[in-house]
């Protein structure tokens, strides 16, 4: 049983960071019309940017904060000088350019850190934390509460700001959110800087647990699409909530199965939504606006 609790707590960290980059998945689909494969290089930016400064002896947490900000960096130019100048062409041709983008900037991180995983210090010092027998590593702790404390800032970002509001007005329609003088090109960078900053969290928090390579983001990548993938590529409950079930079903299935079969879980969850929930798991429609 311990150990059942043990996996429980560990498939939910691990969901949270799926759902960080769900989340930017939609938010991007939702506003620019753009399936971003390059969402999980976003996080890898991240953590290969903490394991650069903290090379050069900079404090934690001002390589957390610097690691986020060029991930946010990087999202505004990979919007604003690639898929800005090709948003005429057919959503194939942009899927392919962020394929493309996301192998370049895996080529950039493997000259800038090399090709070995790099170790990053954990947020909080000291031993892990025994509730109910179960050990709970503190890491796992920063990254839920950083989950629940980013959903908690979106939701008001969202609900309370001007930028928020006109990010709404663009995701329900483009036509009348131009008519009320809402430039969707700017707010489109706009979505792809809030999705890098989300990817950006997630990578920073990840990357004491998994290490930092540059080939982090595929794997994360994929995992949250997944995700996206539950609701719908439109809904953000569905995307939070398919990531926190993929978190868990992935912990238990490695920790009672076997950790062979812990990356073919994510995909087989794919195939069956595909096939029977093609809408996403509260059956909404996906579409592109």
């Amino acid at each position: 049983m311990e150990n059942v609790l043990q996996l429980i707590f560990s498939g939910l960290a691990l969901g949270g960071i799926y759902a960080m980059i769900a989340i930017g998945f939609v938010t991007i689909f939702k506003v620019a019309g753009i399936i971003n494969f390059a969402q999980g290089d976003f996080a890898m930016v991240a953590g290969v940017a903490m394991v650069f400064c903290l090379a050069l002896d900079i404090p934690l947490w001002t390589a957390v904060l610097a690691a986020i900000l060029a991930s946010a960096i990087v999202g505004m130019l990979v919007h604003r000088a690639v898929l800005d100048r090709m948003r005429h062409q057919s959503a194939t041709i942009q899927i392919i350019l962020t394929i493309a983008v996301s192998i370049v900037l895996q080529s950039l991180s493997q000259l800038m850190v090399g090709s070995q995983p790099k170790s990053v210090p954990p947020f909080l010092a000291g031993e892990p934390i025994v509730w109910l027998n179960s050990a709970i590593p503190k890491q796992n702790l920063v990254i839920m509460g950083a989950t629940v404390l980013l959903l908690i800032l979106l939701y008001f970002f969202f609900e309370k700001s001007y930028i928020g509001s006109a990010l709404r007005a663009v995701m329900m329609s483009r036509e009348v959110s131009r008519l009320l003088g809402i430039s969707a090109r700017s707010i489109a960078t706009t979505s792809f800087v809030i999705g890098a900053v989300v990817a950006g969290v997630a990578g920073a928090v990840i990357a004491p647990i998994t290490l930092v390579s540059y080939d982090m983001g595929i794997t994360l990548g994929l995992k949250g699409f997944v995700a996206a993938v539950f609701g719908g590529l439109v809904d953000v409950p569905g995307a939070v909530a398919g990531a926190l079930i993929l978190g868990l079903l992935e912990s238990l299935g490695a920790g009672l199965i076997s950790s062979a079969y812990k990356d073919a879980i994510a995909f087989v969850i794919l195939i069956l939504i595909l096939l029977f929930r093609p809408h996403g798991l509260f059956g909404k429609h996906a579409h592109r606006v």
